[in-house]
């Protein structure tokens, strides 16, 4: 009858051990000859930022330029991810890290946020008479090398672990929200393809309230997950605590029972 008992407390243990779960690493310091300064590299994900065209000569003079074909201008939203390389449970702890350890000149700078929406605008004149393809824009990305550490929970074992982790750097970072545009290179794809004709990317207005859905929904997702978990441990969390404590009384009771 114990042995029952016992099993039937160690089935509680998993929920109730949530609290000891799901962590990250939080402090980060930086190595290699970069230091705290940390140094520069293009985002592997490159934007379309214009419409496909055929430049011809014709072309640009129909649009009252010889040597350029002008593109629609707009501003529009471009959506970044900050980067670790390593699998963590929530990357934006070891971000926050990170850049608390930058250099103060770099700090003031940089976005480090897991997710960042930014306002973007073409700046290139045009596609250039007798090239064919589109404007592009490639975010340069500051990153910083370190060790990992405080790392508890399920990143537990990363501490001490060397990591890269990267984030965006503003032009002019005391800009007014919906100027703050981001370090990058625009370019000229050429290709043969008209299938980039549509709009490049989203209006910023559209990205911002996409952006909102998306965080909206998330949070509801986050209240359900903490509903559900309340409302199954309520009587259990009430009799015996609940945070570490908790955790540790339940470990403990489920190991003796299950012995006996």
């Amino acid at each position: 009858m114990k042995s029952i008992v016992g099993i039937a407390l160690l089935s509680l243990l998993p929920t109730r051990a949530l609290c000891l779960s799901k962590r990250s690493c939080t402090s980060f310091e930086p190595q290699g000859k970069h230091g705290n300064k940390g140094y520069t590299v293009p985002s592997l994900k490159t934007f379309r930022t214009s419409e496909y065209i055929n430049c011809t000569t014709e072309l640009a003079r129909e649009k009252g330029e010889d040597d350029v074909c002008e593109v629609d201008r707009y501003t529009m939203g471009l959506t970044l991810n900050s980067t670790v390389n390593v699998s963590v449970s929530d990357i934006q702890p070891v971000l926050d890290a990170v850049k608390e350890a930058a250099s103060s000149d770099r700090r003031a700078k940089i976005d480090l946020n897991e997710t960042v929406l930014v306002p973007f605008r073409v700046f290139k004149p045009g596609i250039p008479a007798g090239e064919a393809g589109y404007l592009a824009f490639t975010p340069i990305m500051r990153c910083w090398e370190g060790l990992l550490g405080d790392c508890s929970g399920d990143d537990e074992k990363l501490g001490g672990t060397v990591v890269e982790a990267c984030g965006y750097e503003y032009e002019d970072h005391r800009a007014v929200a919906g100027e703050q545009m981001v370090v990058g290179k625009e370019s000229v794809v050429q290709s043969n393809s008209d299938e980039f004709k549509a709009k490049p990317q989203p209006t910023w207005e559209e990205a911002q309230e996409k952006a909102k859905k998306e965080k909206d929904s998330d949070s509801e997702e986050k209240d359900k997950d903490n509903d559900g978990g309340n409302s199954a441990s309520t009587l259990t969390g009430n009799v015996l605590g609940s945070g570490i404590w908790g955790c540790v009384v339940w470990t403990v009771m489920g190991t003796l029972w299950g012995l006996m």
